[in-house]
């Protein structure tokens, strides 16, 4: 029975009640789920809460923080996140993983098969590099198909720092690159992947980030706010430095586990009568 509880603070249940109440579909089809009864809710959200238990994978759902989500939407009219969960997605829309389950809160289903022709996208993949290396693919597919139709289109890609990965040597590479920000590990933070049933919501990078912005010509020639590469930079570092985790809020995280009592031999009266005989009896 362990393995099918599942926990949510009072704060993530009410962002999953808005999201299922906007986007959920009744029992007729109908697209509000404003009408669709209380059992209903709970039942979808239980059958996504023990999905995302069951890959015990938080930590390949770790999301940039709140501020710097409100940068990317100000400075770079970002509105939709193309790696998220219905428990850590900043806006509502939002492609995701598994979306039999998640649909009903928000999601459109796979970054695979997600085909934009215009808008601002985030895009920050699970950290793992085959997963990064066909996302930024998948990047530079939907960029030239932009260009070409002449539809503005940008992507904010934000992955851990790892030159190695074919994705970094493709972003930095790409033709679409208009500026780019490497952050150490120590000075920022993500939103811990499980904050949707704990206490503290933020958790140390574990590595360095590269934050890409790449834009097809007509997306840099139509934004109306001038975006700055250096204003960016700045204004990332900042909004990325948010999530990192306060003194008491590490310790709580790195809690040790309690250790076992170390083992105890005791001896009884009667057993101890009957040692010293026989100890007394072998003496003789």
């Amino acid at each position: 029975l362990d393995d099918c509880f599942v926990k949510v603070t009072h704060e993530a249940y009410d962002k999953l009640r808005a999201l299922h109440a906007n986007y959920a579909r009744d029992g007729d089809g109908r697209e509000s789920g404003e009408g669709v009864d209380d059992d209903t809710f709970h039942d979808r959200m239980f059958a996504l809460l023990l999905r995302y238990k069951t890959i015990h994978g938080h930590g390949f759902q770790a999301a940039c923080s709140p501020d710097v989500f409100r940068v990317l939407h100000e400075m770079l009219q970002v509105t939709m996140e193309c790696f998220a969960s219905p428990m850590n997605t900043y806006f509502a829309r939002h492609c995701s993983a598994f979306g039999d389950v998640d649909s009903a809160f928000g999601s459109v289903g796979s970054f695979a098969s997600f085909k934009p022709a215009r808008g601002a996208y985030e895009v920050n993949p699970p950290f793992v590099a085959a997963v990064l290396d066909e996302a930024a693919t998948w990047c530079e597919a939907l960029l030239e198909r932009a260009e070409l139709a002449k539809q503005p289109l940008t992507f904010v890609y934000v992955m851990p720092g790892w030159k190695e990965t074919r994705a970094f040597a493709t972003l930095t590479a790409s033709a679409f690159l208009r500026a780019s920000v490497l952050i150490a590990a120590a000075d920022h933070g993500y939103c811990d992947g499980a904050s949707h049933q704990r206490r503290d919501p933020y958790r140390q990078s574990p590595y360095d980030t590269c934050v890409f912005v790449l834009r097809t010509s007509r997306a840099v020639a139509s934004d109306a706010t001038a975006f700055d590469p250096v204003a960016f930079d700045a204004a990332v570092r900042v909004a990325m430095r948010v999530a990192v985790p306060t003194t008491a809020q590490a310790k709580r995280q790195n809690r040790p586990q309690p250790q076992p009592l170390p083992t105890v031999t005791t001896t009884t009266a009667a057993s101890a009568s009957a040692s010293s005989s026989s100890s007394s009896s072998s003496s003789s």
